[in-house]
């Protein structure tokens, strides 16, 4: 009788250490589970950030600004229109993924406020993402209809343009950083500054055609005082357009005088392209 007894208590103790098992062995794999949607979800939220249907942007803002200013009061030469639009096409694959790239001409008389011809962020596009978590085929072409062909569209018809009887570029410089840079909610974002001009300055602060003024000495100077702005922290690169009848004009001194004009202005400057042709 009491062998049975402990014949039935090992059956049992053995039945319940297997339910235990057993039920250890389900947790286990409904936490592997729970762990691997949990993972699944946020690469696909990390993949597919929400962004705003009209700018393209990050549902929580910007996260980074590039303004490109286009000289339009010159016209270029076919091909230096074919290297600048190849220059600006390199900038568009720089851009990362959530920065607003903000395009405004150079004007003979510049709109105030300023208004950009176009201004959306870079979506992202749809190479190296995985179909696991994302649509790639899909955000590809958002890619390209929402925002690489407007933004080309709108460059080649910028770069074709010219022909003005001045060239404010300071006036205008001014005007993006405030309305661009200025902007409290981007104050903290990385920001850059792209001018496509022949940096030839022409209007009633500063003709550059009729002096050779030193950047020291027009920043002793009203006309410098009201053209001053805060260009802190901003990356500036310049495509510097070569004209054929100008390089009396476009030599190293003018180049100087731009460098210290955006070193005074907080800014500094990453490269001058040549644009040459």
């Amino acid at each position: 009788m009491v062998a049975r007894r402990r014949r039935l208590r090992k059956r049992r103790s053995g039945s319940e250490s297997e339910g235990l098992w057993k039920a250890g062995l389900i947790a286990a794999v409904a936490c592997a589970l729970f762990a691997g949607g949990a993972w699944i979800y946020m690469a696909a939220a990390s993949a597919n950030p929400k962004i705003d249907p009209v700018t393209l942007c990050p549902a929580e803002g910007p996260t980074g600004v590039a303004a490109v200013l286009i000289d339009t009061t010159d016209t270029l030469s076919p091909v230096q229109r074919l290297d600048v639009l190849n220059k600006l096409r390199g900038l568009r694959e720089e851009l990362p993924r959530g920065w607003l790239v903000a395009i405004y001409p150079v004007k003979s008389t510049p709109e105030q406020p300023p208004r950009a011809s176009l201004s959306l962020c870079n979506p992202g596009r749809g190479e190296g993402l995985s179909q696991l978590t994302s649509n790639p085929a899909l955000v590809e072409k958002r890619w390209r209809e929402a925002f690489d062909t407007p933004l080309q569209d709108l460059l080649g018809s910028l770069v074709a343009a010219g022909q003005g009887t001045s060239s404010p570029i300071m006036e205008t410089i001014q005007s993006v950083a405030v309305t661009e840079f200025g902007d409290p909610d981007k104050k903290p974002l990385p920001k850059r500054l792209v001018l496509v001009s022949d940096m030839l300055q022409y209007s009633q602060k500063l003709s550059q055609y009729n002096s050779a003024k030193a950047f020291g000495d027009f920043a002793r100077t009203d006309a410098y005082r009201s053209l001053k702005s805060d260009l802190r922290d901003v990356d500036v690169e310049i495509l510097y357009v070569s004209r054929a009848n100008q390089e009396r004009r476009q030599n190293a001194d003018h180049i100087a005088f731009w460098t210290d004009f955006f070193a005074d202005e907080g800014a500094s400057i990453s490269r001058i392209v040549r644009i040459f042709g």
